[in-house]
């Protein structure tokens, strides 16, 4: 059994190794594959950013493992049309931001902001992004009101799976409503709105959800490991409401209805 799973192991490290680099090239693919899991050193990719720069990318090796097989694994692209273009987006719990890299290659023209509760990710994510002048990031978190909260780890002090509350002790960040973040950035609409909170769903769909109807695409992975009854409380709250749904990996995607807009499948950042 020990050698049918190292065997295992070294055929999955294989694989991906084959997909980064056939995705984000070679230097690039060893850069995330290697290694990573073993240390926590830093490492930074380099790809080609949509205006011909470059665009530099870093990560820590082992607390970053899981936000980078997003750069690899099944992912979701929002396909707009010359009638209506994506203009706006806003990336709820963005971590170090491989999601926000995804909507950078894939939405060129769109504003992007970044919104991050925990300290440590979020000053990879200002670093990621501080020469990107479409892309603007903010320390904070989301929730159903404009308040302050506390930033929570894991007993093991991993910040990819912090949470936020409105009790205890920790780090203290300050926390906007969606409606609060769109008027930051003086946007009429938020086109796509990517929420990744890590339970904070429940809170933020509890209240009055007006703010839903300035949106037009909404992604989020199911938040019930996180919180349970959160998903069936976002269906009740969309009840009366006409939306296309797509669950594409761990996300589900909802596209509002009547728009020229589709939802595609991609493996990794790039097609």
């Amino acid at each position: 059994m020990r050698l049918y799973r190292l065997a295992e192991s070294k055929t999955l490290k294989l694989y991906l190794l084959a997909v980064c680099g056939h995705r984000l090239g070679l230097i690039n693919a060893l850069r995330m594959t290697l290694f990573v899991g073993s240390t926590n050193f830093t490492r930074t990719l380099h790809l080609r950013d949509p205006d011909g720069s470059s665009l530099s990318f870093t990560f820590r090796g082992r607390t970053d493992q899981g936000v980078l097989s997003h750069l690899y694994k099944d992912g979701v692209r929002i396909v707009d049309s010359k009638s209506k273009h994506i203009r706006t987006i806003l990336d709820c719990g963005a971590n170090i931001g491989v999601e926000t890299l995804r909507f950078r290659l894939h939405h060129p023209q769109a504003e992007i902001m970044a919104v991050e509760s925990d300290p440590d990710n979020f000053a990879l994510l200002a670093s990621n992004y501080h020469n990107c002048a479409r892309i603007s990031v903010l320390h904070g978190a989301v929730w159903s009101k404009d308040t302050q909260l506390y930033v929570h780890r894991s007993p093991d002090g991993n910040p990819e799976s912090s949470i936020v509350e409105e009790t205890g002790g920790g780090p203290s960040v300050a926390a906007y409503s969606i409606d609060s973040l769109r008027m930051l950035r003086g946007w009429s609409q938020i086109d796509i709105l990517k929420l990744d909170i890590e339970g904070a769903e429940h809170e933020l769909f509890s209240g009055s959800i007006d703010w839903l109807e300035r949106v037009n695409c909404l992604i989020f992975e199911v938040p019930d490991s996180d919180k349970p009854g959160t998903l069936q409380l976002i269906f009740e709250k969309l009840k009366g409401q006409q939306w296309n749904g797509m669950a594409i990996g761990e996300n589900l995607v909802l596209l509002r209805h009547g728009l020229p807009w589709s939802v595609s499948r991609v493996l990794g950042v790039y097609e």
